[in-house]
């Protein structure tokens, strides 16, 4: 998931979540809160793979100067 993507999905859940809320619809809330926290954990996993890429090809360049 590009941060493109991702930016398009918390803005649109954003924008869900608030107009549930407004309209004090519990279920409805509580379902784009499990989509959020859902999306993060895709978001951390997806950003710790990148860091230990990251991590990898400095220790790489590193070790071959």
């Amino acid at each position: 998931m590009t941060n493109e993507e991702l930016q398009k999905k918390l803005n649109s859940l954003k924008i869900k979540l608030s107009e549930a809320v407004e309209t004090n619809n519990q279920e409805l809330a509580d379902k784009y809160v499990d989509e959020l926290n859902s999306l993060w954990e895709k978001a951390s996993i997806h950003m710790e793979k990148n860091r230990k890429a990251d991590e990898d090809r400095l220790s790489f360049k590193k070790n071959n100067n």
